[in-house]
């Protein structure tokens, strides 16, 4: 009796952990859609800055100007020319796609963690290796995601209100299955590679930031757990230090999903693309977009990381 009593006891444990470990995939998905409604608007001025003037030379003077004044001008404009549809655009896609991908980071993250040897968790190396075996995972859901909403937010560009309104805008969704369609599954991933690269950086990088502060400020203050207020500021903190290391890759990528919109391929790979943007633009095409995309990181990630821990801690609590 006593057995068959403790093996049920067992049993009930075992699926109570591993119903945890499932909801860390769900609390990514809804701190997803939270952070990217919250930055889109930024996230389509970052876009058209970084594909502007695409195989053009341009001066030192044209490409310092991509700074706080143009984002903030951008936004305007952009706001003024299309309404507020237009700073919206291409958002269907990444709002259900970033929902996806951020439940795989923070699944794949915190289950990585989870197995990972008492040494490593405790300290940043842990949380750097879970967070850089999570950005090898999106990646392979971020790269269509990203084609997508990259062709859609490009549409428009340039044209009067009435005309924009008139032209027939399809949404990103639409372009991949045309993409698809056109170009196969090859088409669809196209800047795979960087994409890979830029997030293995960027995660490395964006965990390690986050939980090295959380971590400091436990000591500090002797807390279990961190309180809001710091939650938003130590997640904006971390997607800023994550997109400095990674901007001038998503520029590349940027550029290379970019491609072809406006008639035929200019670049034959990401080696062509980097050697071309550089020989016409300088070393400085790198930062462009680089304050609305630094911008938009603060915003989503003080949004994601406080609903994603708070929705943990509230599972942790009754369940």
């Amino acid at each position: 009796m006593m057995n068959t009593f403790g093996d049920q006891r067992e049993r009930r444990l075992t699926l109570s952990e591993k119903y945890v470990d499932q909801l860390d995939f769900v609390g990514g998905w809804f701190a997803g859609m939270a952070g990217t409604a919250a930055g889109h608007p930024l996230d389509t001025i970052k876009v058209r800055l970084q594909t502007e003037h695409v195989g053009v030379a341009t001066s030192n003077a044209a490409t310092k100007n991509a700074t706080m004044f143009r984002t903030w001008t951008g936004l305007v404009t952009t706001f003024h020319t299309e309404g507020m549809s237009g700073l919206f655009k291409g958002l269907l896609s990444p709002l259900l796609g970033q929902a996806f991908i951020n439940a795989i980071i923070f699944g794949v993250k915190n289950n990585v963690y989870k197995r990972l040897d008492d040494d490593y968790k405790q300290s940043v190396r842990g949380h750097m290796i879970s967070g850089s075996a999570a950005g090898f995972a999106q990646s392979f859901a971020a790269c269509p995601i990203e084609l997508g909403k990259v062709r859609v937010q490009l549409q428009g560009q340039g044209l009067s209100k009435e005309k924009y309104k008139a032209s027939k805008s399809k949404g990103s969704i639409s372009s991949i299955y045309h993409i698809f369609k056109r170009e196969g599954i090859k088409g669809c991933y196209r800047g795979m590679s960087v994409t890979v690269f830029r997030d293995c950086t960027g995660f490395t990088i964006y965990f390690g930031v986050f939980e090295g502060l959380c971590m400091k400020r436990k000591q500090m203050k002797k807390i279990e757990d961190v309180e809001f207020s710091y939650l938003l500021l130590f997640g904006g903190l971390a997607g800023v230090s994550s997109w400095i290391a990674s901007h001038p890759i998503d520029v590349i990528k940027s550029r290379l999903q970019a491609d072809g919109v406006k008639g035929k391929d200019k670049y034959k790979g990401t080696i062509d693309c980097l050697r071309k943007s550089i020989k016409h633009e300088g070393g400085r095409v790198f930062l462009k977009g680089m304050f609305a995309n630094l911008s938009r990181a603060f915003v989503v990630n003080a949004v994601i990381f406080p609903c994603e821990e708070y929705f943990r801690r509230w599972h942790k609590k009754h369940l």
